[in-house]
Formats: C-alpha cells, sequence, structure tokens
C-alpha cells in the first residue's frame, strides 16, 4: 500500500458516516456529497492514517449523537419498499429493451 493504508477504503468509510450522519439528522442524502473535495483528497493519500482515523471516530460519535434526534421511522414500510423496487426493475427493463 502506498500511503499505509486502503486510501480508497478510508474515502468511501468517510463517506458513508457523513451520509449516515445526515440521513438520521434530515432524512435526506445530498449528492453530490457536500465533502467531496476532501474525500477525493483522502482518496489520493493525502492525509495520514492517524488524521483519518480520528475524522472517523469524530463522525462516528456525531452519527451516534444524532440518532438520539433521529427523524426517521422506527420501522419499515415493507411493501411500499417492495412496490418501489419493483417498479424501478419495471421502467429499467422497459427502457432497456
Amino acid at each position: 500500500m502506498e500511503f499505509g493504508y486502503d486510501v480508497k477504503a478510508a474515502m468511501h468509510t468517510l463517506r458513508l458516516l457523513y451520509e449516515c450522519k445526515e440521513l438520521v439528522s434530515s432524512g435526506t442524502i445530498t449528492l453530490p456529497r457536500p465533502e467531496r473535495d476532501f474525500l477525493v483528497r483522502v482518496r489520493t493519500g493525502s492525509f495520514s492514517m492517524e488524521k483519518v482515523i480520528a475524522k472517523t471516530k469524530e463522525l462516528m460519535a456525531e452519527c451516534e449523537a444524532s440518532e438520539k434526534n433521529c427523524v426517521l421511522a422506527e420501522g419499515v414500510d415493507r411493501l411500499t419498499v417492495s412496490m418501489l423496487v419493483a417498479d424501478c426493475y419495471r421502467r429499467a427493463w422497459g427502457h432497456t429493451g
């Protein structure tokens, strides 16, 4: 490993933590990510492993804190999710052939 750690995995870990924090706090995920520039710098090895680990721990703590005021529903409406997935497949299949 060129940088002493897997920079791609580190970038994805941080991206997922940012998304988790936003989803739990607001119920949405913003794409493209507002932290894109920072994440690209992580991916290119601009930060030491210690800095990435510290940021990971910070974001994990923020995600856990956000959980206390979570805006998401406790349960999942499985029928609605199933219908949404089926509709997505139907549309994709209709567009490809």
